[in-house]
């Protein structure tokens, strides 16, 4: 890809800005070695504007500059072509409220939609370049270096994981040196990009924080997080050894599993998130507008614990009526599943009637379930003033048990008693012939880990390690997935202006 410098200033934090995709850039302002920075608060303040990219809304104009469509999705957006949102919409746990979709039913092509509204991220790899190349030249405190350092490494890991993971290896500025060098470049080896994503994670894990859920320095990058992305990174390419690795240093940790299922998403600084995108009224989270119908008022047959009634209802404002949970995906659910307890069957519409799945009129209940598992106080789920789990411990145990089980080729006593620790907070048993064979045992860690984590933003990842994303779709019907769906489209510009450089995704053709 070109890379070109741009530098655009913020009221709060200061962000550098590199691009890697068109040649229109525009540039706000100018920094130099002389004014900019020059304090470690300089310095932060720029490592702290790039957290920005990581919240649960929908795109702004921060995320670039009109040129370049004026429009971004953040990393947890939960918008259709965020990352978080195109790891459940295309996927069996999640629909759009119709009857067809393009998203959910991979009918999507090179003009589906914009997708340099999400393939922008990749300027944030640049952007990290130049941060690393400015605090590793500062004069300050040992200490304070290696922190800051780590954080900006590990953001470039992330930055770098979810370009990879959307539109697979493409070319990024690492090295400061050739930040100038404006030029479009081929696309590199995936073995190549991989290791680079692994070293930004690695060179991260030593120096970052412990722990962030129990100080204050609450919604930093913390060794967990950076562990759990290298444990995903090698599970997904089927080294469950070096995954074990990272997973094992997790559980080392400290975290615990809460004995309520809801506690974690009701309490953001739970003992069991590894990680969350902090709640707070500068960066709402905007899960209920898309999961509450614009005529629901309130739901019903949730957990009675964190319900508003403490009799299974709760509620909810009118929001923008967008996603749910197919019922198919929600018959998966035993009744006595605890975990249950953040969907709803039935609700109460404007019209004052009560709607439920045998009887929905007209109501979403026609294509699915609603997802509530966020119970916060309704005040604050009008202002989306509300947390986003990223990594729980849950996923360490689940994670665990897989990978014991794949290094084994055996559902082995220690993988079972891992399972058995998710399970039994649910509130159900593990069925005798799901540990008959490995192949029954590593199809039921699938299908639990889809219950345990429902509208967290896994399964897409889940179905893509199992080799199942693609024949998943097609078994529910939608016979429009392709291999090549498992990854979006270079955007049509970047391909036509480097004359063919850049090549596009297999499958798709400009």
């Amino acid at each position: 890809m070109k890379k070109i410098i741009t530098h655009v200033f913020a009221v709060i934090a200061i962000a550098i800005g590199v691009s890697s995709c068109n040649l229109e850039e525009v540039v706000y302002s100018s920094m130099t070695d002389n004014n900019f920075p020059q304090s470690v608060a300089d310095a932060q303040s720029m490592l702290d504007g790039m957290y920005g990219y990581v919240k649960t809304n929908s795109g702004s104009v921060s995320m670039s500059n009109t040129a370049n469509t004026g429009w971004g999705w953040p990393i947890w957006s939960i918008g259709e072509i965020g990352w978080y949102g195109w790891n459940m919409l295309t996927t069996d746990e999640c629909k759009r409220f119709s009857a067809t979709h393009r998203i959910n039913d991979f009918e999507w092509g090179l003009t589906t939609s914009d997708w340099m509204q999400t393939f922008q991220i990749v300027k944030n790899v640049s952007r990290m370049t130049v941060i690393i190349d400015i605090i590793e030249k500062m004069e300050i405190n040992d200490a304070k270096k290696k922190t800051m350092l780590s954080e900006a490494y590990c953001l470039r890991g992330l930055f770098e994981y979810v370009i990879w993971d959307l539109f697979g290896p493409v070319h990024v500025t690492r090295n400061p040196a050739e930040i100038d060098d404006i030029k479009y470049e081929a696309r590199p080896k995936e073995e190549d990009y991989l290791s680079w994503m692994i070293e930004d994670f690695e060179t991260a894990l030593p120096n970052l924080y412990d722990k962030t859920n129990d100080n204050a320095n609450w919604g930093r990058f913390n060794k967990g997080f950076a562990a759990m992305f290298l444990s995903k990174i090698y599970m997904r390419q089927h080294n469950w050894n070096k995954a074990k690795e990272y997973l094992d240093k997790v559980k080392g940790y400290g975290y615990e599993l809460e004995d309520d299922y809801f506690e974690p998403f009701v309490n953001e600084r739970s003992k069991e998130n590894i990680y969350c995108i902090p709640s707070g009224p500068t960066a709402d989270n905007e899960f209920f507008f898309y999961t509450i119908p614009g005529n629901c008022t309130k739901v019903f047959n949730v957990n009675k614990k964190h319900s508003s009634d403490g009799q299974g209802g709760y509620d909810v404002n009118k929001y923008w009526n967008c996603i749910c949970m197919p019922w198919e995906f929600y018959d998966k659910f035993e009744d006595k599943d605890i975990r249950k307890g953040g969907i709803s069957d039935s609700y109460l519409h404007t019209d004052g009637n009560i709607y439920t799945r045998e009887n929905p009129g007209t109501s979403s209940l026609q294509y699915g379930a609603i997802v509530v598992k966020y119970m916060y106080p309704v005040e604050r789920t009008r202002s989306g003033n509300i947390h986003s789990c990223c990594f729980r411990y849950a996923d360490v145990l689940l994670s665990l048990a897989e990978v014991e089980a794949r290094i084994a080729n055996a559902p082995t006593e220690k993988a079972i008693a891992y399972l058995k620790e998710v399970t039994d907070r649910a509130g159900i048993e593990i069925p005798a012939n799901a540990t008959s064979s490995i192949d029954a045992f590593l199809e039921y860690i699938l299908e639990e880990r889809g219950r345990e984590f429902y509208f967290e933003g896994w399964r897409r990842d889940d179905l893509l390690r199992y080799g199942q994303y693609i024949s998943n779709a097609q078994a529910r019907g939608k016979t429009s997935a392709k291999e090549y769906h498992k990854r979006m489209p270079i955007p049509v510009s970047v391909v036509n202006e480097s004359n063919g450089v850049v090549a596009q995704n297999p499958g798709y053709s400009n």
